[in-house]
């Protein structure tokens, strides 16, 4: 695919455009086709179609680093409540709070959030 002109994107294909090419590509990689080769045939690069499959084995997105927020406890029965575990708390600038209860931490979640 020619380059465009102009810093923009290529052409964006749809969820089932993008299934049809990989199903496509896949028959020709079964048939003996090395990836350049079949990637050519589909009219799409290589690369393109790897990013397209690993996408398609990893769905959803992750959350940004500003989201993560770690908690530890020890592993309990399904069902059993934590009440009063303590637990710490990791924020992703590297600030760490151990021993905060389920019911502080919560507070403190709602204030920062």
């Amino acid at each position: 695919m020619p380059k465009s002109k102009g810093g923009k994107r290529g052409k964006r294909y749809s969820a089932d455009e993008k299934a049809s090419l990989l199903a496509r590509y896949g028959e020709l990689r079964q048939s003996g086709k090395k990836i350049q080769e079949a990637a050519k045939a589909v009219g799409v690069s290589y690369i393109t179609l790897h990013n397209w499959e690993k996408k398609k084995s990893k769905p959803g997105r992750k959350p940004g680093p500003s989201a993560r927020v770690q908690t530890t406890a020890t592993r309990r029965p399904r069902g059993q409540i934590l009440r009063d575990q303590p637990l710490t708390l990791v924020t992703p600038s590297g600030y760490r709070i151990e021993g905060i209860t389920p019911r502080d931490l919560i507070q403190v979640l709602k204030a920062i959030g």
